[in-house]
Formats: structure tokens, C-alpha cells, sequence
């Protein structure tokens, strides 16, 4: 009977130390994915304000261009909005967002890539600006303004209705 006894008890302590283990275990799986989650959406916050800055800095180096004095401070100018306009684009598709959402997005950055890359070669080869080539950096500034202020207004939205990116799907 003693010995019965003796095997209840070790039977209860292992059982014990596995409901604590277990549970112990449970508790730091869901501390490390509530962790995981904080840093995901801490990156996601990021990429989408450095996103708003590229757009910003794009709408910026647009404006000038009209009041450049020099070819050169043009070609410049061009290689910035270039490299803005694939780096956004870049920011872009790393946001968890669904295709269809941002592809209207995805294809003005790439109009405003293209595009600038074209006056980069032309104004290299020492053509000037055109009319038509003035009013169509007038009308991507003004894209770039709207697409700023559409993603700031997002920015603020999430913020205040804290929004987590997990949500998203």
C-alpha cells in the first residue's frame, strides 16, 4: 500500500510539472508571437512613413524642375526623381497590401520613373524641355501631392483607430 502511495505521489509531481511546464511554455509562445507582431507592425508603420517622405521629397524635386536655370541641375534633378520614384515604389509593394489596391500606385511610380528617366537621356543629349514635357511633370506633381496627401490621411486613420497591419487580408 505504501508503495502505491509512494507511486501516486512521483505520478502527481510529474503531472504537475508538466501542467506547469506546459503552461509556462504556452505563456512564452504567446510573449514571443505578441512580440513578433509589435516589431511587424512597428516595421509596417515605418515603411509606410518613410513611403509618405519619398512621396514627399518626388512631389518636391517636381516643383523645381520648372525653375531650374541649368540643364545639368535638370539632369540632376531627374536622376533624384528616378531613384525617388523606384525607391517608393519598392516601399510600396513591401506593404501587406493586396495587388489590386495598389497597383494604380505601383503604375504611377513607374510613369514617374520612366519617365524621368527619359528626360535624364534627353536632356543629356542637350534637348531642352518641352511644353508638353512641362505640363506633364506639372501633372506628376500634382499626382504626387494628391498620392502624399491620400497616404498621410491613411497614416492619420490608422493611427487613430489603431489599425494593426495583421488586421489586413
Amino acid at each position: 500500500m505504501e508503495q502505491v502511495m509512494k507511486r501516486r505521489g512521483i505520478y502527481s509531481v510529474i503531472a504537475a510539472l508538466l501542467v506547469v511546464g506546459i503552461t509556462t511554455l504556452s505563456c512564452l509562445l504567446y510573449i514571443d508571437r505578441m512580440e513578433f507582431g509589435n516589431n511587424l507592425q512597428g516595421r509596417y508603420q515605418r515603411e509606410l512613413y518613410d513611403l509618405i517622405g519619398t512621396i514627399q521629397n518626388l512631389e518636391s524635386d517636381l516643383s523645381k524642375v520648372p525653375v531650374t536655370a541649368s540643364d545639368e541641375q535638370c539632369a540632376l534633378l531627374f536622376g533624384d526623381i528616378w531613384s525617388q520614384a523606384g525607391t517608393a515604389a519598392d516601399r510600396v509593394n513591401s506593404l501587406p497590401i493586396t495587388q489590386t489596391a495598389i497597383s494604380q500606385t505601383s503604375k504611377f511610380l513607374n510613369q514617374v520613373s520612366d519617365f524621368s528617366y527619359a528626360l535624364i537621356k534627353s536632356t543629356g543629349n542637350g534637348n531642352k524641355l518641352t511644353d508638353s514635357d512641362m505640363d506633364n511633370l506639372k501633372a506628376l506633381r500634382n499626382n504626387a501631392a494628391y498620392l502624399r496627401s491620400e497616404l498621410s490621411l491613411l497614416q492619420t486613420d490608422m493611427e487613430d483607430r489603431g489599425f494593426k497591419w495583421s488586421e489586413m487580408g
